[in-house]
């Protein structure tokens, strides 16, 4: 509801100062070098960072967080019949004591890693 009525305004007033057409949507839309160059050259104060560091986040955020950040790696171990979930390919390369560049072609063609490891 409260889109709509924002969007009704967007559409009444043709707002100049705001640079999206439709609301709650930023397709499309580029940022200037300008502001681009302004947002990569800002100063995060040191107590800043300290509250960030501080914040105490739950396991069920931690895995939110992660799971926004990577894509999750299956790795089935054929001999042992057993699957794991890793929300890194590094960690997962880390665990099958490789890297990730390594397990990155077997992904794709579902070929055994180690004549062993099923990779998805």
């Amino acid at each position: 509801m409260q889109q709509k009525r924002k969007q009704h305004y967007l559409n009444l007033f043709k707002a100049e100062y705001n640079i999206l057409k439709v609301a709650k949507c930023s397709k499309g839309y580029r940022h200037i070098p300008e502001s681009k160059a302004k947002y990569s050259s800002r100063i995060i104060s040191e107590q800043t960072l300290k509250k960030l560091s501080e914040r105490v986040k739950s396991e069920l955020t931690k895995d939110k967080i992660s799971l926004s950040l990577g894509i999750p790696e299956q790795v089935i171990d054929t001999l042992k019949e057993e699957t794991m979930v890793f929300v890194y390919n590094i960690l997962a390369a880390s665990h099958l004591d490789t890297s990730d560049s390594t397990i990155g072609p077997y992904i794709k063609p579902q070929k055994l890693l180690f004549s062993r490891y099923l990779i998805s």
